[in-house]
């Protein structure tokens, strides 16, 4: 008897970032503390695992030149995502033909009243925006960041601009977008709202940090967090 699939593709092709083959593949369910069940969109390469590309470097195709990617070979490494557990997990069942390939109906039934979260790992920067637009389309609702925001403002209403710097967060303001920013001290600046997530409050309850979609204003700070957060400047 055929498993039942937790998971769809819903992209397969070239990274809008450098062209490289990537992958999409929209998950149902998480039992991440933090998110809450939220369905999760995991971009990774789609012919190396995520930890072999970060050690040559080929997480820019999914990443771009986000600072938390670290040096290029795996050293210096800020991001809070552990490549070896859950991406490496998902890589594995998708080489192994675990997910099928999305249709319209397919996606509608699996995002229908849910809330999304765009980006468990990879920057949806790295997606045509029709697959943003097709994957949120039937959503009660989501959250994204992009460290790509410079150069994707079509992304605008459905992420967060992310920044390191309260300089960055100035830039990102005066293009006009909502940021949430990550800092050393969660040290919190005028417009800004500390991410409640130190609360207990899911982002699922949440629902924050969905861009301008919503017609929310003000942006978010949080605290470094993660086994790379010593690595963070």
């Amino acid at each position: 008897m055929q498993t039942q699939a937790t998971g769809l593709i819903v992209y397969e092709g070239p990274s809008r970032l450098d062209g490289q083959p990537i992958v999409a593949i929209l998950t149902f369910h998480s039992e991440n503390r933090k998110t809450g069940d939220m369905c999760q969109l995991w971009i990774l390469r789609s012919d190396m695992s995520p930890v072999a590309a970060i050690k040559v470097g080929a997480d820019a195709s999914i990443c771009g030149d986000c600072i938390h990617r670290g040096d290029g070979t795996g050293a210096q490494r800020s991001c809070y995502v552990n490549a070896g557990q859950a991406p490496n997990s998902i890589f594995r069942t998708y080489i192994n033909g675990g997910y099928p390939l999305a249709t319209a109906q397919s996606l509608r039934d699996a995002t229908i009243g849910r809330m999304i979260r765009l980006g468990a790992y990879g920057d949806p920067a790295a997606l045509p925006i029709q697959t943003i637009r097709a994957v949120t389309r039937h959503a009660d609702g989501w959250t994204g960041y992009s460290h790509q925001w410079r150069a994707r403002p079509s992304l605008r209403p459905y992420v967060m601009a992310s920044v390191d710097s309260p300089a960055e967060a100035a830039q990102a303001r005066a293009k006009g977008w909502r940021y949430f920013r990550v800092s050393r001290l969660a040290d919190r600046a005028q417009g800004e709202a500390i991410c409640p997530s130190d609360k207990g409050i899911q982002c699922i309850d949440c629902g924050h940090c969905n861009g301008h979609a919503s017609g929310r204003r003000g942006s978010v700070v949080i605290q470094i967090h993660g086994s790379g957060a010593v690595h963070f400047n």
